[in-house]
């Protein structure tokens, strides 16, 4: 069940980042762009990431290391851009209207950390 739900949130942050850069693909100002990458797209290949070391880890172990980089990519933009969205105001793109997706993003990297070391921790 934890194994599902893990996935679960993953392909929604992978939906939800992927639809955020595909506007940006269209319109060039669905989301805050970092040196010259737009931070949508770097989410997306954060989830991206994750999605294959689930799919991969299964067959080897070895893979394991790729999930953490995935995540990493994400927490930490999803940390930076929920400080300045804090300190400067809106900088983040909004969901269902009014809440910064990076807190969201936040809350999901948290979410998918623990749930991944509960998955880790239980098959032992």
């Amino acid at each position: 069940m934890i194994r599902i739900m893990l996935l679960g949130l993953v392909l929604f942050g992978m939906w939800s980042s992927g639809t955020l850069s595909w506007r940006q693909f269209h319109s060039g100002e669905a989301c805050p762009i970092l040196d010259l990458v737009p931070v949508c797209y770097l989410v997306f290949t954060g989830y991206l990431t994750m999605l294959c070391a689930i799919i991969l880890r299964t067959w080897r172990p070895l893979f394991y290391w790729l999930f953490w980089v995935g995540l990493f990519m994400v927490g930490v933009l999803a940390l930076i851009g929920s400080v300045f969205e804090f300190i400067k105001g809106p900088i983040c793109p909004r969901t269902f209207g009014w809440i910064p997706m990076c807190y969201l993003s936040l809350v999901f990297s948290l979410l998918i950390a623990l749930l991944n070391v509960l998955v880790t921790r239980s098959k032992k």
